[in-house]
């Protein structure tokens, strides 16, 4: 019989969701960083679905290092906290796509709040002041993509459908829908120089930490916005800041930060220029029930013997 663990904050829809595609599993819980290990060793589980919903180091050796364990499902897309692993020994899959909507509308959020001068407005009312102020729509935009993912896919489908010119930079640079130009890393400061708004959505990778750092924030079009998405170390803080400070960047909307939480201290925190969200773009009500959905059906192939989908390679980091 498959034991499958539940480890997560929200066991009680994770298990009344298996248990209505899978009702024979045997199943345990556990909404703990703690006692993970001690669960594991208890319960030989054969499958762990699993959250990262504390900001405590997550027990990576509970998980990677358990004999019993074959397949680790992520209930996010990011599975840095459980590298290194052996392909050979354990696969894991992860839920890749689950937030691509709310991100993707997050990042249009943010592009009409500098475009449309939010900050501005809200200070005027505040204050009181009626005075005209010039908004800027996206349509006619550039909007770089750098990585194309899933999330990324969806920002371009809503970027079209405003009429924005959409371009990306990914590691495959093959044709893919609402692109108009696919990039290869090697060409982003080229491409830094024609973009309105810079999305940053990929995995943090040997190959992408530090990608958006100096020399690219020295190509960026004087005016533009850069909002990041994806795992704190692709964005170089300092070159941010710089790139802030001498004006050629109008501002920054940041969800991630190389230090989570960011510290009460941080002079980030005091900067009208950036929008910060406490890394909550794919946080939305529903999320854990349409990412143990996913599960649940990787679950059938599983047991059915047949390839899972949301393989996550351990060497590129997706």
């Amino acid at each position: 019989m498959t034991r499958v663990l539940l480890h997560t904050d929200d066991a009680e829809t994770a298990e009344r969701i298996l248990r209505a595609h899978h009702p024979d599993v045997e199943i345990a819980t556990c909404a703990d960083y703690d006692g993970l290990g001690d669960c594991v060793s208890t319960f030989q589980p054969d499958v762990v679905y699993s959250s990262r919903f504390s900001p405590a180091t997550f027990p990576r050796e509970a998980l990677v290092g358990a004999t019993s364990v074959k397949w680790i499902s992520n209930a996010g897309s990011g599975c840095n906290h459980l590298l290194p692993w052996d392909p050979q020994q354990l696969t894991v899959t992860n839920s890749a796509g689950v937030a691509a909507e709310a991100m993707a509308q997050f990042a249009l959020g943010a592009m009409l709040r500098f475009s449309m001068d939010v900050p501005g407005l809200m200070s005027d009312q505040r204050d009181r002041i009626w005075r005209a102020r010039a908004v800027a729509p996206l349509t006619g935009k550039t909007l770089l993509l750098v990585g194309v993912g899933k999330t990324g896919q969806e920002a371009a489908r809503l970027g079209a459908a405003l009429g924005m010119r959409v371009t990306g930079v990914r590691r495959s640079a093959a044709p893919t829908q609402h692109l108009q130009h696919v990039y290869p890393p090697a060409d982003i400061s080229t491409v830094m120089a024609d973009a309105d708004f810079v999305l940053v959505c990929l995995p943090l990778t040997d190959q992408s930490r530090g990608l958006i750092g100096a020399n690219a924030l020295a190509a960026v079009k004087r005016g533009a916005v850069l909002i990041d998405l994806s795992r704190g170390g692709i964005v170089d803080m300092d070159a941010l800041i710089d790139a802030l400070d001498d004006g050629r960047l109008k501002g920054a909307a940041l969800d991630v930060f190389p230090t989570e939480p960011l510290p009460a201290d941080d002079p980030l925190w005091a900067r009208k220029d950036i929008l910060i969200s406490p890394h909550c773009s794919g946080v939305y009500d529903g999320w854990e029930a349409r990412s143990v959905e996913m599960f649940v059906a990787n679950l059938s192939r599983w047991r059915a013997g047949e390839t899972l989908e949301n393989i996550v390679d351990p060497v590129a980091g997706y």
